[in-house]
């Protein structure tokens, strides 16, 4: 459908909608663009906020001489302006009765059933936009006009607009939120100009599911509207539930089929776009020529660190730049390790970052929304998100594998992209990493001797205590199975007489529980703990580390502790607990062993137990075949959860650590670590 692959799944409750809306033989239809250009008129001058005045929506004095250009071309058919006045009064009539907004969709298709798709799309946003913009039109202020007044006295939109409820702004916040999504939707459905032209099945029943949510929507605003209006400064929380609870309903189920129809309207200008992008690779004499590609340079305004003042994109020029890309839900711990980076590298090289914010364009973000994350940055901010280009943004989340973690794309002076997401090595080696390059990330591999210290580099300041000893990390969070654990490990420790220093690390999830475990361990002195904000660090390393091999280094697969690391972490996901062992002095060893087989490791202790005295070496060698000895085939051994990014690197076939059979591959959706 697209250059980007994108598609749309109908489901089974969809097949069925298709079914009850499908239209007669004939297509009325008309000139779209006319009507159109007025509809977006209106959508521009409509203030969406209670706070703000039509004088105040930016678009009135600007917009004047385009308006009635719009307006004169109108020449709209008899026939066609009924149309519109008989779908306005038939949604006003059917939200006012309360009729349910699926019932109601179905009815309004019933009386478009002689147009086409399209025609129905402009016919019902028509309506829509008579009924919400005479809405704002009335209820706004306007002094110099008694009419308006009086109406707006009448209708005491005063004490309805002027409220201080949290509840109420927020109910009309969501209903402008979903007008501004439905409005991007029917001009993106519209752009596509393909319908008649669409021989692919799937892709018609998924353009005409698009038209049923884009009518739904339409009236679920109007119904919602009239509700709050209705009530007045007598709404109840129950009242305003139901809002929400169908406003955000339908913001859901509309939100894939938008995301469907966004990324298949590529205008002509987009492709052109695009085929820049492809030339990433090529040379420029700056980069500058390379960034006005990708932005639309009149309207890029970028911003001077917390001082936020405008800077011009000369400040750029002959620089080695990163685009830190995140949303506005970063938190300043996801690039720490860079600003530390980036105020060492910025005093002796020309280098600059840049923080694009990917936002949801069809949602009005406030700018104090990018400022408050912008001023924790030391680095340049682009606040006008609008600037990017579409195809940019698309390529960001298809090419680059932007999923909302955040990346850092390295661009040199010349403008090639020399690394797609460089975060993690910066995570791992800081400033060290510079140029961040992956040519410089698979070089810093192959010096990396790994080893414990490298694995708690930075968050353990008595590293040098742990020499000539077994290190013990264990996690979890089930305090049932951590006391036998601890007590377990101390018996063994007295029987062989080794030196070990377990340290327990935490989990990457559950994190409600973690402080309670923290405090248990201490008090009952069972083992080394470590404080939460450490715990976070291990796990950020542990995940950085493992995409970084996974995605730059053949090999990783070979890699015994980078096998290990990617156990434990899936172990973290599925078990109650879970412990490596690191140690030996010619040549590191490692045992790892999930919570199941605790409980035979103490058991079974005078089995293993006599070839474990000889030293360290000796105990983990013991330990290790004891450990893979004891092993028992189960439906499923590990799960190894590989990170998104990193996906395309990954061969066919994966041996499981524990068994040694081929792993099967699924996809998984997580949304959230809790």
């Amino acid at each position: 459908m697209s250059m980007f692959g994108s598609f749309y799944s109908l489901t089974s409750e969809e097949e069925a909608i298709i079914q009850q809306i499908q239209h007669g033989p004939k297509n009325q239809d008309f000139e779209f663009n006319p009507l159109m250009d007025v509809i977006n008129q209106i959508f521009k001058l409509i203030p969406f906020s209670s706070e703000m005045g039509l004088e105040q929506s930016g678009h009135q004095g600007s917009n004047d001489k385009s308006i009635v250009t719009s307006v004169e071309r109108l020449e709209l058919q008899d026939s066609i302006r009924g149309t519109i006045h008989s779908l306005s009064w038939e949604i006003t009539c059917k939200a006012a009765c309360g009729t349910k907004p699926h019932e109601a969709t179905l009815a309004l298709f019933d009386t478009l059933k002689m147009y086409s798709w399209e025609a129905k799309v402009v016919l019902v946003m028509s309506a829509f936009a008579m009924n919400y913009g005479e809405f704002w039109l009335t209820a706004q202020p306007l002094s110099d006009n008694p009419l308006f007044t009086s109406v707006r006295m009448l209708k005491h939109f005063p004490s309805l607009l002027q409220t201080n409820s949290r509840s109420l702004k927020s109910r009309f916040e969501l209903i402008s939120n979903l007008v501004r999504r439905v409005h991007a939707m029917a001009n993106n459905f519209m752009g596509l100009k393909l319908y008649k032209t669409q021989t692919d099945r799937s892709v018609k029943l998924s353009l005409q599911i698009a038209v049923y949510y884009i009518i739904r929507s339409l009236y679920t605003c109007i119904s919602s509207n009239m509700v709050l209006v209705k009530m007045g400064a007598e709404y109840t929380m129950s009242a305003t539930g139901d809002i929400h609870d169908e406003l955000t309903r339908i913001y859901k189920l509309a939100s894939p089929v938008d995301k469907f129809l966004y990324e298949s309207y590529i205008t002509e200008k987009d492709f052109a776009g695009y085929e820049e992008l492809l030339k990433f690779q090529t040379q420029y004499e700056d980069n500058i020529k390379l960034i006005k590609k990708l932005f639309s340079t009149e309207e890029l305004i970028l911003y001077q660190r917390s001082v936020m003042e405008k800077v011009s994109l000369d400040k750029l020029k002959g620089k080695s730049i990163a685009f830190f890309i995140s949303d506005l839900m970063v938190n300043a711990e996801e690039f720490s390790a860079l600003a530390e980076a980036y105020n060492i590298i910025k005093r002796k090289e020309n280098f600059e970052v840049v923080w694009l914010p990917i936002v949801d364009q069809a949602i009005k973000t406030p700018e104090q929304s990018f400022v408050q994350v912008a001023a924790q940055m030391p680095w340049f901010c682009l606040l006008n998100t609008s600037c990017i280009h579409k195809c940019f943004v698309l390529h960001i989340k298809y090419k680059w594998n932007f999923h909302r973690k955040p990346i850092l794309v390295v661009l040199n002076k010349q403008g090639v992209i020399s690394h797609t997401n460089a975060l993690p090595m910066v995570k791992i080696w800081g400033a060290q990493a510079y140029p961040f390059y992956e040519k410089t990330e698979v070089e810093l591999w192959k010096r990396e001797s790994g080893g414990v210290e490298f694995l708690v580099k930075g968050f353990a300041p008595d590293l040098k205590t742990w020499d000539e000893k077994i290190v013990c990390f264990y996690g979890g969070h089930d305090l049932d199975w951590i006391r036998p654990f601890a007590e377990g490990m101390s018996f063994i420790t007295k029987e062989t007489k080794v030196q070990m220093e377990t340290i327990y690390v935490g989990t990457k999830r559950r994190k409600e529980r973690l402080q309670k475990i923290l405090n248990c361990i201490r008090n009952e002195k069972l083992s080394r703990v470590w404080d939460e904000k450490t715990i976070g660090s291990f796990w950020h390393r542990i995940e950085n580390i493992s995409y970084s091999k996974m995605a730059h280094c053949n090999a990783y697969l070979e890699d015994a502790i980078m096998k290990e690391l990617m156990i434990i972490s899936s172990y973290d996901d599925n078990e109650d607990g879970w412990a490596l062992m690191l140690g030996g002095s010619s040549d590191l060893k490692t045992v790892r062993f999930s919570g199941r087989q605790l409980s035979l490791l103490i058991k079974d202790f005078e089995k293993w137990g006599s070839r474990a005295i000889g030293g360290h070496e000796d105990f983990l060698t013991a330990l290790n075949e004891y450990v893979r000895g004891s092993h028992t085939c189960r439906a499923h051994c590990i799960r190894l959860i590989v990170p998104m990014g990193a996906a395309n690197n990954i061969p066919e076939t994966v041996k499981c650590s524990e068994c040694d059979r081929s792993m099967e591959k699924y996809l998984l959706y997580k949304c959230c670590t809790e």
